[in-house]
């Protein structure tokens, strides 16, 4: 599978709408920070886990031991940040896409893993494939 970057916007000014694939602790941070520093720019996180997804549309804070966290994710939430669980709703009018895979979490007996489950990625990268079939390439 080949992973090209067609049409990648150059200049942060003319991206209007950021994906982040990956609902989870990574993905969430990076679009929270992401989108109190860009305020003018749509952001949305996208993942398939109807139970995560719908957690922090809730407002829930699932990392309650960073009490920082709720203020700054209420913060952005306030702002243009969307969740979203089909990739197709999403994947069409988006500028860039983020992905935020998780790490293997370490047993505490055993020392963390240098490198992500293969598998994850390659399922993240054909859904997406997927999805962006439904869609004509548009060229500009």
């Amino acid at each position: 599978m080949e992973v090209v970057a067609e049409h990648a916007p150059t200049d942060i000014r003319s991206v209007s709408e950021i994906m982040v694939y990956g609902a989870k602790r990574t993905g969430i941070y990076t679009v929270v920070v992401m989108a109190l520093r860009h305020p003018n720019i749509v952001f949305t996180i996208c993942d398939p886990d109807v139970v995560v997804i719908n957690s922090w549309m809730a407002g829930q804070n699932l990392y309650p031991k960073e009490p920082q966290f709720a203020l700054m994710l209420a913060q952005a939430q306030a702002g243009k940040l969307h969740y979203e669980i089909n990739l197709a709703h999403v994947i069409h009018r988006v500028n860039v896409i983020i992905l935020a895979l998780e790490f293997e979490e370490a047993k505490p007996s055993r020392s963390p893993k240098g490198d992500i489950k293969l598998a994850d990625w390659d399922l993240s990268l054909r859904r997406l494939n997927r999805a962006a079939q439904f869609w004509p390439k548009v060229h500009n």
